[in-house]
């Protein structure tokens, strides 16, 4: 089964992240009264998306999830800033012109596919 227990805490909650699970799994921790710290000397492996279409559904994925966490933490009473999907399409739409440099698509791809999946796609 996926689900197994560290020290009390659920390793994956349901429905199961396909991205944000270590803010997830951080959060339940510290619920569960697990001390959680930052740590800078951290190493951190991630793996840079070649292909704008790559890039697309990382960032929905990453969209979504933030999604399920925030509903997650409304549902514990957590206070969760207001996502202000109108400014952030708003803030894609004035990016849009500098798309045509090679250097900026990525930033446009990353940022609209986010919000596409923090609205599941329905905007």
């Amino acid at each position: 089964t996926r689900l197994r227990t560290v020290t009390g805490v659920q390793t994956c909650a349901l429905p199961i992240l396909q991205a944000g699970e270590d803010i997830d799994f951080s959060y339940r921790a510290a619920r569960a009264g697990i001390p959680v710290a930052y740590v800078a000397a951290a190493v951190v492996r991630y793996r840079y998306r070649t292909s704008l279409g790559a890039l697309w559904r990382q960032a929905t994925a990453y969209g979504r999830a933030r999604r399920v966490l925030e509903a997650r933490l409304r549902a514990d009473g957590v206070a969760v800033p207001d996502a202000h999907i109108v400014r952030g399409w708003l803030g894609v739409a004035r990016r849009f012109p500098h798309a045509v440099r090679r250097s900026r698509r990525a930033d446009l791809v990353f940022k609209a596919g986010n919000l596409w999946g923090r609205t599941g796609g329905i905007w």
